[in-house]
């Protein structure tokens, strides 16, 4: 069974990295000097003790505390405190960055929203050859437009006419990009603005010091200091795109960069090679991320049982207290095989249509309304207790209640084992 994702929008980075009545932001790449050979963390940096404690889960950095504790106090020395596991993992923080970038995993969905804003415009494309594959602004293999595109040329358009031109030769900086696309709508499409705000990013989600230790080995008799890859792509982040890291000596500070840069389009050219290359870290990061490894997927995510969509149980302030709630994604990818043989058996699809309608029209609202008439006719095996064990579980009747999920009443339900 396949398991859809929901990748993380600005709302839900704010919400991870805001604990103890703090926002939790990193503005320092200074922690990361590999001349120590030992961690010196510091107020904004990748190991900041304040926001993370200390990247151990036996002890603070500098060993004076040994024991983790619900309610821990920070060293006297070190100033870490140290956190039990499952709090460490709590302990989230964020980079914000000068601009909007849009994760390459979002991009088909992204697409289809910019071509359902415009599908009454005309679309003209003004560059310097027809064959967009070969300037590298494609997707590969393909003559159409691809995430180069928006994240390094300029759109104008003309409301009289209904007419979008995207370019490639820039004279007005603020036209560009995700944030030019963002002024167009906002004036001329407002009811979609909220919807295309949420596929963009202006922040960038840093994960827990516990899931990054850092390491100390001795090579040719000296002691040195071992980095975790993630600390490492988090500080370059931090390094190129934070206006608020000054310290970077080496004059690579974003703002200190444009300042250097002469015309729009090599500032605009500039920032997006900084948009690919957080790109290119998170994929780095998702490889680093694998379930291979002791990681935040194994520790929160893993799946007990075959079959099962494992999920933690968020609260919910829509939901009764008798009902349990889980993603509309998830439930149409848990039905979805069973959906292709009921439009065939009951509508009679053929099978290339029904696959089409459950993937490439999946969100088309014939779709969702079919989907939900047969949806609310089956059940469901789901386990509300912290294990997911074959006599612990219960069958449910689904009840689609909103947009955006499946919600289980109990109160229907029967236990396997009774």
């Amino acid at each position: 069974m396949a398991i859809s994702l929901e990748l993380l929008t600005d709302e839900d980075i704010l919400d991870y990295s805001r604990s103890d009545g703090k926002d939790h932001v990193l503005f320092s790449h200074g922690d990361l000097n590999l001349k120590y050979d030992r961690l010196q963390p510091i107020v904004g940096g990748v190991y900041d003790v304040e926001i993370f404690g200390s990247p151990m889960v036996d002890r603070c950095i500098c060993g004076k505390i040994h024991q983790a504790s619900p309610d821990p106090q920070p060293c006297p020395h070190c100033g870490a405190k140290v956190y039990t596991k499952e709090a460490a993992l709590r302990r989230f923080a964020r980079i914000e960055l000068p601009f909007y970038y849009l994760n390459e995993l979002r991009y088909e969905i992204f697409k289809q929203k910019f071509d359902m804003i415009f599908k009454d415009c005309n679309i003209t494309m003004n560059f310097s050859a027809g064959d967009l594959s070969k300037l590298g602004y494609s997707n590969r293999g393909a003559k159409k437009i691809g995430i180069k595109v928006f994240d390094s040329c300029q759109f104008n358009y003309n409301p009289k006419t209904k007419e979008l031109e995207i370019s490639e030769f820039i004279d007005d900086e603020s036209k560009c990009s995700y944030e030019g696309l963002m002024k167009i709508i906002e004036e001329h499409f407002p009811e979609h603005l909220t919807e295309y705000r949420k596929l963009i990013n202006h922040y960038y989600l840093v994960l827990p010091a516990a899931m990054r230790p850092f390491t100390l080995a001795y090579k040719d008799g000296k002691k040195m200091m071992g980095t975790h890859k993630l600390s490492t792509l988090y500080s370059s982040i931090i390094w190129f795109c934070c206006t608020e890291d000054k310290k970077a000596a080496d004059g690579l500070n974003y703002e200190t960069v444009m300042e250097k840069l002469a015309t729009p389009g090599e500032r605009v050219r500039y920032t997006a090679l900084l948009r690919a290359y957080i790109n290119s870290i998170q994929k780095e990061a998702t490889e680093l991320l694998n379930t291979s490894k002791e990681n935040l997927a194994r520790e929160m995510y893993s799946v007990r049982t075959k079959n099962s969509a494992r999920c933690p149980i968020v609260p919910d302030m829509n939901l009764k207290i008798d009902e349990l709630g889980i993603p509309r994604s998830i439930g149409y990818e848990m039905l979805r095989e069973d959906f292709i043989k009921y439009l065939m058996e009951k509508l009679n699809f053929t099978e290339k249509e029904a696959k089409k309608a459950t993937k490439e029209e999946a969100l088309n609202e014939e779709t969702q309304k079919l989907f939900k008439e047969y949806a609310e006719t089956r059940m469901v095996l789901v386990c509300r207790q912290p294990v997911l064990h074959e006599y612990s579980m219960f069958c449910m009747k689904i009840r689609l209640v909103d947009d955006y999920a499946i919600h289980f009443p109990p109160a229907i339900c029967t236990p396997l084992n009774a």
